[in-house]
């Protein structure tokens, strides 16, 4: 403007002001009260996938405009135009009001707003880079603040956050609520309190998400550096109550027009409330459970959308005092997740910690070697629970243990070893570096001398001390600093969760094994058992499997075998008179399992075994109702233990047994037992009554009719004829009848068998896949 001045002189200059100055203020006479701002983010209706974007305001009648015009621009490119009609003053003044959707996907809309006289338009007000998409909030600490660390790793590089211009921040997470009242590209470099901050994992993950369904992403980061939980509460007596860190984000979600729209809550906070350099006190496992669950509370009150949380379990450093104060967050974090189904834990072991210096020694992490690798984690988790993704496995859940007993005791009942059984994933995992020093065994005075994996075991070897007379009660599992080795990863790079007083089978009563029924390694030396007597026996090596036949009549047509004492992982597969499968029991670990079989009456007629005639008996009725069947028990993947026996028992009844019957155990234990799903798997002829499969067999979508007495989640489980798990998803059932679907087309071509489960019930039914 100033160059544009210096042509005129005097008199000329003040006109020219004049002028100039009624130019760049008449727009400012109206009165705008709904408009986008630069860079905003509605949020979208998941239903449709579109935004509402309102404008209103007011004119005064002295701007002369006979209409108001709104144009939306798609990417520079008019979308739409709006126009008031039969614009009109009433008492010297004019209002507008338009609506308008824009669809959540990765293009920019902008706004132009003017005012329009005898078809002359002048601009009113402008918005640009306007957006429709979901919206988040990351809280903790440090670790959430995640700030650039060491000079590395730059998550706004295009290579690293490739949608990041599809990342929207408002404000800041200043302490002070000192933030710009303003829109901002996410910026995961800078520190907590500067406008735009986000963080670098919080970065990744929102572009993740963005760049995976192509919609914009808000994230709103109220982390607060060396902050205990305490800090983060609610004063239930003023929400919004700016002198706290939950009144001030709460403020600024509101002010972004956000409140109802928050998906999920990313959480990294704990190591202020571990005794040492940040924390003068040590919160008890169930103190830190306590103080969550209640944030969790008041997040559901204020922000109604949330669907889910997700917690980062921290690693042991920042300053801690021992590594066992460090474990009592880390259980209650890994407890939180077993406990409610809107919560996950997630490890953050396999990082590699920065030597930060000073008292706090290792504590943060680079973008490449950590901050990197905890925005994919918890970005797979994301997309697989909240945007229903259905092609990721179960790898993207960090291991967790499932069962720990005692795998080699003597005969004095001394145990040397600990088994302990990790989650099946349907993957594989790797051990990395001596974990000997991070397990610990609890309940009296222990040496570890090793530690191994085998399959999905960990064995953890070990020696009592002088004046120790028991075993050991519980397993636990502690964190180190600095690098990620040594650890336990599974095949996607996701750490074992550390875990505290982990409980160890008591042994039962020593039985005694001979090799008594081999060679028994295939149906055709099959030894023969009788019903209602414990066979012990042993899988010798990676190739044996142990083969029997036993007989059941038409008047104890249901079978019930049950396998306990297990020193491996051992499954039961049984079959027909035909040496045709029907049956299995597949559940992973060294848990007793139980196969139930109810359809002995469908296998009456011709089901005899060609060879087997040592138990016939005389009278005029022989073979007429006897019914037989081969039973094979075999390690699962090859696994063996040659210096233990398991135990088998086969039980006849004359009515059905249940179908999550508890397996046979002498004395009291039988009554404690509680089995999963995966120790039932019966293949039926049949579906039970309204329950049914179609098309069969299918191709891409498998349709699942199914009536529930009451509504509530029910798991939809595909298993093959080997008993492994080929998918698992879950669902809300209605009282009533019900209709699933699952996609069905990355199944190998063949025999399946669906389970349905809606608490302790049970059903199943077989399909075709793959064929046309």
């Amino acid at each position: 403007m100033k160059s544009y001045l210096r042509q005129f002189s005097g008199i000329q200059q003040c006109i020219a002001f004049a002028l100039l100055f009624s130019f760049f203020t008449l727009p400012l006479l109206a009165q705008v009260v709904e408009f986008p701002k630069d860079y905003q983010l509605y949020p979208r209706n998941t239903a449709n996938n579109k935004a509402t974007v309102r404008v209103s305001g007011s004119l005064p009648a002295s701007t002369g405009y006979d209409a108001v015009i709104l144009k939306v621009y798609r990417d520079g490119s008019l979308k739409s135009t709006l126009s008031t009609k039969n614009f009109r003053y009433d008492k010297g003044v004019g209002k507008y009001n338009f609506k308008t959707d824009i669809i959540a996907e990765l293009a920019n809309y902008t706004f132009s707003l003017y005012g329009s006289k005898s078809n002359v338009e002048t601009l009113i007000v402008s918005a640009d880079n306007v957006v429709a998409g979901d919206a988040y909030i990351i809280q903790g600490q440090s670790n959430a603040v995640a700030n650039q660390r060491g000079g590395g790793g730059n998550v706004n590089d295009p290579l690293n956050s490739p949608n990041r211009s599809f990342v929207r921040v408002y404000g800041s997470g200043s302490a002070t609520g000192a933030y710009t009242k303003a829109w901002f590209i996410g910026d995961g470099n800078i520190w907590f309190d500067v406008d735009g901050n986000i963080g670098q994992w919080g970065l990744r993950m929102a572009s993740n998400i963005a760049g995976e369904k192509k919609i914009p992403v808000a994230v709103f980061n109220g982390a607060s550096p060396g902050s205990p939980i305490s800090y983060f509460s609610r004063n239930d007596a003023n929400a919004a109550d700016p002198a706290t860190n939950y009144g001030r984000l709460l403020n600024r979600i509101r002010e972004a027009g956000l409140q109802k729209n928050i998906r999920g809550v990313i959480w990294h906070q704990g190591e202020s409330d571990v005794l040492g350099v940040l924390g003068n006190t040590q919160l008890s496992t169930d103190e830190y459970k306590t103080a969550f669950r209640q944030l969790v509370k008041d997040w559901k009150d204020d922000y109604k959308g949330i669907e889910k949380y997700y917690i980062f379990q921290i690693r042991y450093g920042c300053g801690m005092s021992t590594a066992d104060n460090c474990l009592k967050i880390q259980e209650a974090q890994r407890q939180l997740g077993l406990e409610s189904r809107d919560i996950v834990t997630i490890s953050t072991g396999n990082t590699n910690q920065l030597f930060d210096g000073g008292p706090i020694n290792y504590c943060h992490y680079d973008f490449d070697d950590g901050y990197k690798n905890m925005g994919d984690w918890v970005s797979n988790l994301m997309l697989r629970d909240l945007y229903r993704n259905s092609n990721l496995p179960a790898t993207i859940e960090s291991p967790e243990p499932e069962s720990a007993l005692f795998s080699v005791v003597g005969t004095d009942g001394i145990a040397s070893q600990v088994r302990l059984a990790l989650k099946d994933q349907s993957g594989s995992f790797a051990m990395t570096g001596d974990l000997s020093s991070l397990f610990r065994l609890d309940g009296g005075d222990y040496t570890i001398s090793s530690v191994s994996l085998s399959g999905n075991n960990v064995l953890v070897n070990f020696s009592r001390a002088a004046g120790t007379t028991t075993n050991p009660v519980s397993i636990s599992f502690r964190g180190h600093d600095m690098i990620a080795a040594p650890v336990i990863t599974n095949s996607s790079g996701l750490a074992l969760l550390n875990f505290e007083n982990f409980p160890i089978q008591k042994i039962s009563q020593p039985v005694s094994c001979a090799y008594a029924f081999e060679p028994n390694n295939s149906l055709l030396v099959a030894r023969s058992i009788l019903t209602d007597q414990t066979i012990n026996a042993a899988i010798g090596s990676q190739l044996d499997a142990d083969w029997y036949k036993f007989k059941t009549t038409a008047r104890l047509p249901y079978i019930k075998v049950s396998l306990w004492n297990l020193a491996d992982d051992y499954d039961i597969f049984l079959y027909n008179g035909k040496g045709i499968l029907v049956a299995v029991a597949s559940l992973s670990g060294t848990s007793p399992e139980t196969l139930v079989y109810n359809l002995g009456t469908d296998n009456l007629s011709n089901n005899k075994n060609d060879d087997d005639h040592e138990n016939d008996h005389d009278d005029e009725n022989k073979g007429k109702d006897e019914i037989n069947y081969w039973l094979k028990v075999v390690g699962k993947n090859g696994a063996y233990n040659s210096a233990a026996c398991y135990s088998l028992r086969v039980q006849a009844a004359g009515a059905e047994w249940p179908a999550d019957a508890a397996p046979y155990v002498p004395n009291a234990l039988n009554s404690k037992l509680v089995i999963p799903m995966e120790e039932v798997t019966r293949i039926s002829p049949q579906a039970p009554v309204g329950v049914s499969t179609y098309p069969n067999p299918v191709q891409q979508t498998l349709m699942i009719n199914y009536p529930a007495e009451s509504a509530g989640s029910v798991e939809l489980r595909i298993v093959d004829l080997t008993g492994r798990n080929r998918m698992i998803k879950t669902v809300q059932a209605n009282s009533g009848q019900n209709q699933f679907r699952m996609n069905v087309g990355n199944l190998t071509p063949g025999m399946y068998i669906l389970q349905i489960r809606k608490g302790s019930n049970i059903v199943t039914t077989k399909f075709m896949a793959g064929y046309k």
